[in-house]
């Protein structure tokens, strides 16, 4: 018995961390951080190793003044992907990329990055 109570608080000391620091990680982007694209792509979409609280969730994109391209974040595959409509023809240029997402476990996340259209 008291071999089981070790056992139990050795994994609540060296398990439970483990679990409360399993942070969402994105697993495939379109387009890709840094990708060179021939023409406009027609949205932008990140998909996550787990659900996206969608309240909390979004994407924006902008070109190189700062305007905003994108339109209203939208969710599809049980909460693990989110994605945003661009506008049509984009001109040539270099446009961010800004993301932010809450996972189901309340882990916060904010990051960017860019791609070009030649």
């Amino acid at each position: 018995m008291r071999r089981f109570f070790l056992y139990g608080v050795l994994f609540l000391v060296v398990g439970l961390p483990l679990v409360v620091n399993a942070h969402i990680r994105v697993m495939q982007s379109s387009p890709e951080p840094d990708a060179v694209l021939s023409s406009p792509p027609e949205k932008v979409s990140l998909t996550f190793l787990g659900s996206v609280e969608q309240a909390f969730s979004k994407i924006e994109v902008f070109d190189e003044k700062g305007r905003k391209v994108s339109k209203k974040t939208t969710f599809r595959d049980d909460d693990t992907t989110m994605e945003v409509e661009l506008q049509k023809n984009l001109p040539p240029g270099v446009y961010t990329v800004r993301w932010r997402c809450v996972s189901i476990d309340g882990h916060k996340q904010r990051k960017e990055f860019r791609f070009t259209i030649k």
